[in-house]
């Protein structure tokens, strides 16, 4: 099974790595495993008033290759889909 590693980007650009990673099926459920974590954090830094614009997560491989990121953005407009489709 692949290893996915979560680097934590903050609002200032900054990296913070994730040395241990997990094993996930495949690079869509690791997608899936960062959009929920980042939406964690986008929620804990609201509620005690931090900024959120230029938060995100990079997915990276065991070799390191960043494979893919999301933004705090990313979360809120997936967020403002879901509520649109539920009142459609």
């Amino acid at each position: 099974m692949p290893h996915y590693f979560f680097h934590i980007v903050n609002v200032d650009g900054e990296v913070t790595p994730d040395w241990e990673g997990t094993s996930l099926g495949d690079v869509e459920r690791a997608r899936q495993e960062a959009a929920a974590s980042l939406r964690d954090i986008v929620a804990e830094t609201v509620k005690s008033g931090g900024k959120v614009l230029g938060l995100g997560i990079q997915i990276a491989n065991e070799t390191g290759e960043v494979l893919d990121s999301i933004t705090a953005l990313d979360i809120v407009e997936q967020t403002i889909r879901k509520t649109r489709q539920g009142r459609a």
